[in-house]
């Protein structure tokens, strides 16, 4: 098991990975559906700062951001947009987290943000977002304008 910068090798492994999370968590909040040509797109776009858990050859998993620069500092900020892992590997997810993070920092990224879905084990995730040190900026809040 290793994690590495995201690669085209596994462009159909990331793909079924995104389209699981979407079918597991994200697609709760979305009413449009799933698009595969957008999605394919966006993977491209997302590339540069991606990082894949790699199992047996395969990638069973995904943390995938992109960079904003403070505002107060221009301090470099990696913004995680999306952070799964397939079933059964879960228990690498903080392997995962861990790998990507000791990456950004070799990178010179100062700061992680971690998103927390409310339907996505929101209190474990939290418990371990504390445990590694991270603490809560703020809560988003989704409406459809229609």
């Amino acid at each position: 098991m290793i994690v590495e910068k995201y690669s085209d090798k596994y462009y159909s492994d990331i793909i079924a990975i995104c389209t699981n999370f979407y079918n597991e968590a994200a697609g709760e909040y979305d009413t449009k559906g799933i698009s595969l040509e957008v999605l394919k797109s966006e993977i491209i776009r997302y590339s540069d700062n991606g990082f894949l858990l790699i199992v047996d050859g395969k990638c069973e998993g995904v943390i995938a951001g992109q960079v904003v620069n403070s505002m107060f500092n221009g301090a470099k900020i990696y913004q995680e947009i999306i952070w799964y892992v397939n079933e059964p590997y879960r228990k690498y997810g903080v392997f995962l987290l861990h790998q990507a993070m000791k990456k950004l920092k070799e990178e010179g990224f100062t700061q992680l943000i971690m998103a927390c879905l409310h339907n996505s084990k929101t209190e474990k995730l939290i418990k371990l977002y504390e445990q590694m040190g991270f603490k809560a900026i703020e809560t988003h809040y989704l409406k459809e304008l229609w």
